[in-house]
């Protein structure tokens, strides 16, 4: 039976960990920060692709939450619409046929008008490849405060 031996430095990995350890808590939270506005920036970007457009009052005015919220040990930031009919058009609603609507300029046909669900496909998209975005930005804040 033959046998290899691997011999590892992990000199490099202890002095990684010691850096990691010297983060401040005001560095690890602006870390922090960067991260949710970057995937809050990406989710904005989505949904607004996402959103139908007739006027475009709906797709433009989504918008990001102007502070991040801690609950527990989660994070949060804010992506919200504040247009009247936005939760009709994300979730889909139920309607009067035969009803005029003089914005539309005809009456209404259908029983139900199904969401474009623009919010929730969005959201998950974002939290498919929130850990690779994620990794990224660490990365890149490490590097800028280890100067590596």
């Amino acid at each position: 039976m033959a046998k290899t031996c691997i011999n590892i430095d992990v000199k490099e990995f202890e002095e990684y960990a010691e850096k990691l350890k010297k983060l401040s808590d005001k560095q690890m939270l602006e870390i922090t920060k960067k991260c949710l506005y970057d995937l809050a920036n990406r989710m904005l970007t989505r949904v607004k692709e996402q959103t139908p457009v007739k006027e475009g009052l709906l797709r433009n005015s989504w918008q990001i939450g102007l502070s991040v919220l801690k609950k527990g040990d989660e994070y949060f930031i804010e992506v919200v619409n504040n247009v009247e009919y936005a939760e009709y058009v994300e979730n889909g609603h139920f309607q009067e046929v035969g009803r005029f609507v003089k914005a539309l300029g005809k009456r209404l046909v259908n029983t139900y008008v199904p969401g474009r669900y623009m919010m929730r496909i969005s959201a998950q998209d974002i939290q498919d490849e929130a850990d690779k975005y994620v990794k990224k930005i660490l990365e890149k804040e490490f590097e800028r405060i280890f100067k590596w």
